[in-house]
């Protein structure tokens, strides 16, 4: 069992559109390859150096479809009927303040990673609704990287956007520099502007330099001290990041994340340039407020959005998914392991404590020799929780560990569980092999080993008891 699924992205860029959508999808193409799928896209037309990303990802590109398992609609001009249209699970992209309006009756899975839809109640019980910045899209090089320490503001970013349709740009950074006369200010363009070649100059009158198609957006916005961001997708990567920034709504879908920003206190949010000036120094002039919006901001968007639509993706689709375990799954974790079936049936017997658990969960959650992921059904319910031990040297075996919920056991969940655990392994290069321990009178587990593509490898001995050791044996 591999169950790898085939995935259709479909997303346009440029000018009119900006690179907002593109570079969404390309951050939940990346995830769906970490998770072990075949990713394909679906454009007219691509600008920049996106061709040229999704090529060296192994994403094709085409402007036809292709034969698929799921297709993920991201742009404002698809309509319901061109997701009705699809044969197979559809996973739409609204950005739509709430109420939610409900424009997608045949989604299986409707996503809104914005600010302003973490209080939404989905419009309708059937589907899955993915709401809030829980669910954010930022791409892997989001996770590894973070802002250095709050001090003096000396590098200030200016980003409106792959394309500033309006062409803000110049006057936003003539406002910063009024602010700030010392600091050094970079602009962050993105190639489907059509004012480039204008905008460098007026850069270049004001001392501030202009960065296109920037290839490591993480790192870079991280160095920056301060960053004036329009209020899109930008602003979750910068509350990942930790960085403080100021907001501006440029067009009318940011202003709902704008208004969200502002009375949750997680950014400045101002009007239009005229306000930008006092802000900036404001801002600058105050290091404790731009240090706890920092910790709330990355309290708020802790980089696995995509890992967790990945999951609800894999579910609608197999009925199962696989997300990242985070610390409120703590208490779930417990109540499956010391079910007694669970009990019985493990090398050590005895009923685990809470205090015990919570250390150890805690532990494995940061410790980077482990794997931990939570197995979620098609409505998002938690039914196990799945682990690996990572080797210590990358031709030693990784050791794979399953806990099913008493609730799901019985539907083959297990078997997929494992496979999907597996594939992520594998697809992240983390081990050359992966075994488990199975004591030979547990047959449930031996039988989804079995189906997930284990075979057996000979027989040890943990803790007193003999077990079998099995092989993933699926290539």
């Amino acid at each position: 069992m591999s169950d790898s699924l085939r995935i259709e992205l479909r997303a346009e860029a440029g000018p009119a559109i900006g690179l907002g959508h593109a570079m969404r999808s390309l951050a939940l193409g990346q995830a769906l390859i970490a998770a072990g799928h075949q990713v394909s896209w679906k454009s007219s037309h691509l600008p920049g150096s996106l061709p040229q990303r999704l090529e060296k990802l192994g994403i094709a590109w085409s402007a036809e479809s292709a034969a698929v398992d799921a297709v993920v609609f991201d742009g404002y001009h698809f309509t319901p009927a061109e997701s009705a249209a699809c044969p197979v699970p559809v996973l739409t992209v609204d950005d739509a303040a709430p109420p939610l309006a409900d424009r997608h009756p045949q989604a299986a899975v409707v996503l809104n990673p914005n600010l302003h839809a973490a209080d939404a109640i989905p419009p309708r019980s059937t589907g899955r609704w993915l709401l809030g910045p829980r669910f954010a899209l930022l791409r892997p090089e989001f996770l590894g990287v973070q802002a250095g320490p709050i001090s003096t503001v000396q590098r200030v970013i200016v980003t409106l956007g792959g394309a500033d349709p309006d062409g803000r740009t110049a006057a936003t950074v003539a406002a910063v520099r009024q602010a700030l006369p010392t600091a050094e200010i970079q602009v962050i363009a993105g190639a489907a502007n059509p004012r480039l070649a204008q905008l460098r100059r007026d850069c270049s009158a004001l001392d501030a330099q202009v960065l296109v198609d920037v290839a490591d957006m993480a790192t870079t916005l991280a160095a920056a001290d301060l960053v004036v961001a329009a209020a899109g997708s930008t602003v979750l990567e910068l509350l990942a990041l930790g960085v403080p920034c100021i907001a501006m709504a440029i067009a009318d879908n940011q202003e709902p994340v704008a208004r969200r920003l502002a009375r949750d206190d997680l950014a400045e949010v101002v009007d239009d340039e005229a306000g930008l000036t006092k802000a900036v120094a404001e801002l600058a002039a105050d290091l404790e407020l731009r240090r706890s919006r920092s910790v709330r901001g990355q309290r708020l968007v802790d980089g696995h959005g995509a890992a967790r639509v990945v999951s609800a993706l894999e579910a609608a689709v197999t009925g199962l998914g696989l997300r990242p375990a985070d610390a409120d799954d703590a208490l779930s974790t417990l109540d499956w392991a010391n079910d007694p079936i669970t009990r019985a049936a493990s090398f050590g017997r005895s009923e685990i404590s809470t205090d015990d658990h919570h250390r150890w969960f805690t532990a494995k959650l940061n410790d980077a020799t482990q794997r931990m992921w939570i197995a979620e059904d098609a409505d998002g319910i938690p039914s196990g929780v799945i682990r690996c031990d990572l080797p210590e040297h990358h031709d030693g075996p990784a050791l794979i560990h399953l806990t099913l919920a008493a609730s799901h056991r019985g539907r083959g969940l297990a078997a997929k569980a494992i496979a999907a655990a597996c594939r992520r392994m594998t697809a992240g290069h983390l081990a050359a092999t992966i075994h488990a321990l199975i004591m030979p009178d547990n047959p449930a587990s031996l039988r989804a080993f079995s189906r997930a593509g284990f075979v057996p490898a000979g027989t040890t001995t943990v803790r007193g008891h003999s077990a079998q050791i099995l092989r993933w044996a699926v290539k």
